[in-house]
């Protein structure tokens, strides 16, 4: 699969992801809860459902994010995987609710 991406106009590979388990996904943890909360914001009192509007609305907040914001949830993500691999049995879901305030992140 890789060798036929590579020929491709725009190369691509095939990657190997982690389980689909929300608490591993960067996306599910901490970044779309963000930047949903940052466009409703941006939205407040604009009760209208325009699809041009709200992409634009969604790509500037994650064009204004700052580094800061993005590293503290590389390390909300470190953290709960942590939290995972120190479960008993390790690697379970039993590793209870570790997850920091939503505030935090």
């Amino acid at each position: 699969i890789n060798a036929f991406g590579a020929t491709l106009e725009i190369p691509c590979r095939l990657v190997r992801q982690p389980a689909r388990s929300p608490d591993t996904n960067i996306n599910d943890i901490a970044f779309f809860r963000a930047l949903g909360g940052t466009v409703r914001k941006q939205r407040r009192g604009d009760r209208s459902f325009d699809l041009e509007k709200l992409c634009q609305d969604v790509y500037d907040a994650f064009a204004n994010y700052s580094p800061h914001t993005l590293e503290r949830m590389w390390q909300y993500k470190t953290d709960v995987l942590d939290l995972i691999i120190g479960a008993t049995p390790p690697g379970s879901n039993l590793y209870g609710n570790g997850h920091r305030d939503a505030r935090a992140v």
